[in-house]
């Protein structure tokens, strides 16, 4: 093989080598997400201020209900509810 010949195959190892080393930081960096916090599935109990639905079902202004936090919050943000 000739001098040019190697030294392009050697280039093109070295390119996967850092294609992959690319690749593995990535997953690295991914494997660290955030988890979901499981508070946000405790039960809370919210008080209707504007009629909305959870699951299929109108809760009228008024009503005491009890939801799950993340849910809860989305109402409170939306000024459709407050907390009991």
């Amino acid at each position: 093989m000739s001098i040019k010949s190697n030294l392009f195959s050697w280039q093109v190892r070295q390119a996967a080598l850092h294609e992959e080393r690319q690749i593995k930081a990535f997953l690295n960096d991914v494997s660290r997400l955030p988890k979901n916090n499981s508070e946000l599935l405790t039960p809370v109990k919210i008080k209707c201020l504007k009629p909305f639905c959870i699951k299929g079902k109108t809760i009228e202004p008024g009503q005491v209900v009890e939801v799950e936090r993340f849910v809860a919050e989305d109402m409170i943000f939306l000024k459709k509810a407050e907390y009991v």
